[in-house]
């Protein structure tokens, strides 16, 4: 009976969500951005504003000493073969692209196996556009001084660091203090919410214009 009752409440939140990414879509004028980011971020921006994967960052994560070693280089760590890492230890697949620069360790949360995570990688490493690039880290632990300068030294004009910590390209979200756990970013901030944590961000403004800014 309990969950009779729920289903109607349950679909008019659905409704409520969608609209709200309705209204996200209507505000964007890029409609075919390349998001590169450390972990799902990107894939669920794209995928609420109905743009296509222009980026091969989806649906896995890297380490934060990784991402940054892979974005200082993109350009030749999207041209290097990527292989599969078989003793990882862990239950999913991962990949290690390896040139000059060092090894990236790519984790693949959300492939069924490493042949299908390389087959999109592969695929949607040939869609990015350098001309409508932007670059979006977070960083949940928060940003060694070391990092953080690489990340600001980047040549990328759109950039942006979601964490709690104040800098030139931070956003402090507010989320990652007591009682953070993995992936809080992209829960909805209530049962009744129709905006992500994520939302917080306004991802929409920094895709038309590159401005970093709360909504």
């Amino acid at each position: 009976m309990k969950d009779i009752l729920l289903k109607p409440v349950r679909a008019f939140i659905s409704r409520l969500r969608e609209n709200e990414r309705k209204r996200n879509r209507l505000r964007l004028t890029n409609k075919s951005p390349s998001i590169i980011s450390s972990n799902c971020v990107g894939g669920i921006i794209c995928h609420d504003l109905k743009i296509p994967f222009n980026s091969p960052t989806v649906g896995l994560c890297f380490s934060d000493a990784d991402f940054i070693r892979f974005v200082t280089h993109l350009r030749e760590y999207l041209e290097s073969d990527l292989t599969e890492v078989k003793d990882s230890g862990k239950e999913f697949p991962v990949g290690r692209l390896s040139n000059d620069h060092g090894e990236v360790d790519i984790l693949f949360m959300h492939a069924a196996d490493f042949a299908e995570a390389k087959e999109k990688w592969v695929r949607r490493s040939g869609r990015v556009d350098f001309d409508n690039l932007f670059v979006v880290w977070e960083s949940p632990s928060g940003c060694s001084a070391e990092l953080m300068e690489q990340f600001r030294e980047l040549e990328f004009r759109n950039k942006v660091i979601l964490t709690d910590e104040k800098g030139e390209f931070s956003l402090p979200l507010g989320i990652y203090g007591d009682g953070y756990r993995s992936g809080k970013i992209l829960f909805y901030e209530n049962r009744m919410s129709t905006r992500r944590y994520l939302d917080r961000f306004d991802y929409v403004r920094f895709l038309n214009s590159g401005d970093i800014a709360l909504r």
